[in-house]
């Protein structure tokens, strides 16, 4: 093949830019190379896969058109330096991971996550900012050397076959839904030929832009004040927050019901869908479900839910590993009850600078957003808001009441 897009991705990324990239996804320089040697290979397994077919090849070629992602990599000083065009970068991402990995982005994700040895968290940055680089510096390479059509994409992704192959994490084909890497392999497609104007082909992935294009504004802090740890329990507060409409009244479904302890002392939780979460027994899972089952309990301006198994790292808005179970177990509730929509909602406690709690609880509440958005769940059903030291739930005078107070909480917006 004439060009290695890994090589040229990494390359790219060399000396000061890698260690910018480390400082925006939470790690080191020596840890973001690492993690970006997995991810390139990724990202081009996805794109690979998706121009298989003659619609996802149109619509790729369409998505790199419209998204001028080469932009971003004309001057990656200023895309990986911070502030809004790192906060833009990281947008753009997440709304791309969807249409690249269709409903296999957390699967990816966490392929990525794992084999480099980064937390969950890192690994969404990580792969929300390889995705429109990748896509960059794919857009440059062939305006450079003929022009951007279907045919071009083709011959130039299939020319990664074997660069995919020897750098790609294990298991990156059955995170991908395939058999093996060949299968993902686009063929020829003789009559596709033709160049691609600048009008989208395909509405598929414009929903997901327009869904998920709002998400992550926050997500680049990843360094801020204070240590927010959430509390046990289920905390109800009166954010100001409008009252939604409420979905039309469906057909009530079975409650989700406890089917046994379990030796590490959760219970496992069946939901409607035949789906088996494990959560504490007085946990958050099972009072949200309970909550969207009773038909008697409607949508109000009052009612939040308490995480009380989700970390961030002391002082900012990077989640801890031990987090994924709880943020799994949301995410199965929601693809168990479709017509649900959730408001994110961070609190810190009244410690400190009142405008940067504001921005950490913000931050917070973005984060849990996105991490929710990688498990496959539709960006639309979601939002997210930070409320610092407003709306305590405890008393700030006491150690106690400041752990109680720092937390993220889910509040039902539609059931």
């Amino acid at each position: 093949m004439s060009i290695n897009l890994i090589d040229l991705v990494t390359k790219g990324l060399s000396g000061n830019l890698m260690s910018q990239l480390g400082t925006v996804i939470g790690t080191n320089q020596e840890s973001a190379s690492r993690s970006i040697a997995s991810a390139v290979p990724a990202i081009l397994g996805g794109l690979l896969k998706t121009s298989s077919t003659q619609t996802g090849a149109s619509d790729l070629v369409s998505l790199l058109i419209n998204g001028k992602h080469d932009g971003l990599v004309s001057n990656l000083n200023n895309t990986l330096g911070g502030g809004a065009a790192t906060e833009n970068l990281l947008k753009t991402g997440a709304s791309l991971l969807p249409s690249v990995f269709g409903d296999r982005a957390h699967a990816v994700t966490s392929l990525v996550g794992s084999a480099s040895g980064i937390s969950q968290a890192s690994a969404v940055s990580l792969m929300s900012i390889a995705g429109p680089l990748v896509m960059g510096f794919i857009t440059q390479h062939l305006h450079s050397t003929g022009g951007l059509s279907v045919s071009s994409l083709l011959g130039l992704l299939n020319g990664q076959k074997s660069a995919i192959a020897a750098s790609a994490p294990a298991g990156l084909a059955g995170a991908l839904g395939l058999a093996s890497l060949d299968a993902g392999i686009a063929p020829a497609h003789p009559n596709l030929t033709a160049p691609v104007v600048d009008t989208p082909t395909s509405n598929g992935w414009i929903k997901w832009v327009i869904g998920l294009a709002a998400i992550l504004a926050a997500l680049f802090a990843l360094r801020t004040c204070q240590t927010q740890k959430s509390e046990v329990g289920t905390a109800v507060v009166t954010p100001p927050v409008e009252a939604p409409a409420v979905a039309p009244v469906t057909t009530p479904v079975p409650v989700a019901t406890p089917s046994g302890a379990v030796s590490d002392g959760l219970i496992s939780l069946t939901l409607p869908d035949g789906i088996v979460i494990k959560a504490a027994q007085e946990g958050v899972e099972g009072k949200l479900v309970a909550f969207i089952t009773d038909s008697s309990k409607v949508v109000d301006k009052t009612t939040w839910f308490t995480m009380d198994r989700l970390e961030f790292a002391t002082g900012s808005a990077t989640l801890q590993g031990k987090s994924d179970a709880q943020l799994d177990n949301i995410a199965a509730i929601l693809k168990a009850f479709p017509n649900v929509k959730l408001k994110v909602g961070g609190y810190t406690d009244s410690s400190g600078n009142a405008d940067k709690n504001l921005k950490l609880s913000a931050d917070r509440a973005s984060v849990t957003l996105a991490a929710l958005s990688s498990r496959n769940i539709d960006a639309t059903r979601l939002e997210a808001e930070g409320y610092g030291d407003k709306f305590p739930v405890a008393d700030n005078a006491t150690e106690e009441g400041k752990q109680r107070n720092r937390r993220t909480d889910l509040h039902v917006t539609q059931k």
